[in-house]
């Protein structure tokens, strides 16, 4: 497989590039792309940023301040509202932590779940009305953020929602590093 990288282009400019290793980091920078251009009215997101490899000392002191394995990797507010959104890439599994986190959040009353690849993620937070407009998913050929291949494919807003341009576009193009 390709260590090439993922360029995700935003009305004609490039915005982003991710490491095909890393899928779930990948597929989460353009949902906050998405999120970036196209949050619904008060929407409030954002990433706990409490992953990653801890020294012992360190995860201690963290834990006394309150951070709590497997929170999700999407955490947003809307009208009162909190969702989470854990994001993981084709074929991943959500961990022990994850799960009880989502329990956890859901018995609060906090809309809570996971979602496997890009178009999964994005259809999740049309669903829950974080995202004007609906990403209309066209492969053109397929999916190297959701694991599905190796081409590029191009996503194109439909605008039912008002705010949102004609001209703009979202697109994801892999380019090999030469």
């Amino acid at each position: 497989m390709s260590d090439s990288p993922v360029t995700v282009v935003i009305a004609g400019e490039p915005v982003a590039k991710a490491r095909r290793q890393q899928p779930e980091a990948q597929i989460q920078r353009v949902v906050f792309q998405h999120l970036r251009a196209r949050a619904a009215p008060s929407v409030f997101a954002f990433h706990p940023a409490n992953g990653g490899y801890r020294k012992p000392i360190e995860a201690k002191i963290l834990q006394g301040l309150g951070v709590r394995a497997g929170v999700p990797d999407i955490i947003a507010i809307k009208d009162g509202r909190c969702y989470a959104l854990e994001l993981k890439s084709a074929g991943g599994k959500l961990s022990e932590n994850q799960e009880r986190a989502l329990i956890a959040l859901r018995d609060a009353d906090a809309m809570g779940t996971h979602a496997h690849g890009l178009d999964q993620a994005l259809r999740i937070l049309e669903g829950w009305g974080l995202l004007r407009g609906h990403a209309a998913i066209r492969p053109h050929n397929s999916n190297p953020v959701a694991g599905q291949g190796n081409a590029r494919r191009e996503l194109h807003l439909e605008r039912r929602a008002k705010g949102i341009k004609d001209s703009e576009r979202f697109s994801i193009q892999r380019q090999s590093v030469q």
